[in-house]
């Protein structure tokens, strides 16, 4: 509290800016901030997933017959790295859905988003796309 930070960058320090709260990257309690924090709100995504994009690989089956093949599916809702989070849905409705609990997580928690930085993007049609907003509940 009542800090200031500045990042080092290929080009240079960067201006100070005012630290508001928080831990900065790479400090040693990093790891445990993550189970108590992040690992809730992924378990809960996991938990409540609403059409998840899902990831079909077949795949051959180890019987005795060689003609026979397995499909896997994978449901992925989420990829996260570090405090990089990138949520995954099929359908709108879906990312609505996670967005509203994440928000909801970020609220319990008294922790924030940075909104200005989020991307919305679509691999639909250009004739079938839902262009009408996102709602943030």
């Amino acid at each position: 509290m009542s800090r200031s930070n500045r990042v080092i960058t290929a080009h240079g320090p960067t201006p100070p800016y005012r630290v508001r709260i928080g831990i900065d990257q790479g400090e040693v309690i990093s790891p445990l901030l993550w189970v108590i924090y992040l690992d809730p709100l992924l378990t809960v995504l996991k938990q409540e997933k609403k059409d998840p994009y899902c990831l079909v690989s077949p795949m051959t089956s180890y019987t005795t017959s060689s003609d026979s093949c397995s499909l896997d599916v994978l449901e992925i809702n989420n990829l996260v790295f570090m405090d990089d989070s990138t949520l995954i849905s099929s359908s709108k409705d879906g990312m609505e859905h996670m967005l509203s609990i994440t928000e909801e997580f970020y609220c319990l928690n008294n922790t924030s988003a940075n909104h200005n930085k989020y991307v919305l993007a679509t691999n639909a049609v250009a004739a079938s796309r839902d262009l009408s907003p996102i709602a943030f509940n």
